[in-house]
């Protein structure tokens, strides 16, 4: 039985949270973009598992991604998002209901909370580290 890559149980849970992206000089990119400093991680392509709760709403934040839609869930709201660079067709990102997203918007942006935001290699399917500040 071959070995199950580190990456096998995250796509099984969160698999619509899985973003094609790169490491240039300790900054995670997606889309070009630089998303979140990751240092300690090689430069290089990487997949980034985003957990959705790893998500918050900022107008200022680096990822920007259209909006399919708002559902309030009590304390928390669940954003329905998509970005070219994501693996699956949507992703959800679960956020505080008091950061409510503007169901009419076309666009919406997020920054990311590092310690919920997970990089591998998109050969070998290694966790590659980084350093959580």
């Amino acid at each position: 039985r071959p070995p199950r890559s580190t990456l096998f149980p995250y796509t099984t849970l969160f698999r619509s949270g899985i973003f094609r992206g790169e490491v240039c000089n300790g900054k995670l990119c997606i889309g070009g973009i630089p998303v979140l400093s990751v240092p300690g991680a090689a430069d290089g392509k990487v997949l980034a598992g985003i957990r959705p709760e790893g998500f918050l709403l900022r107008e200022d934040g680096p990822l920007c991604c259209s909006l399919a839609g708002v559902e309030v869930m009590g304390r928390e709201s669940s954003v329905v998002a998509s970005h070219p660079d994501c693996e699956a067709a949507s992703f959800r990102a679960i956020v505080d209901a008091t950061q409510l997203a503007d169901p009419d918007a076309e666009k919406v942006r997020f920054a990311l909370k590092p310690e919920k935001v997970y990089l591998f290699d998109p050969q070998t399917e290694a966790r590659i580290p980084f350093q959580v500040r």
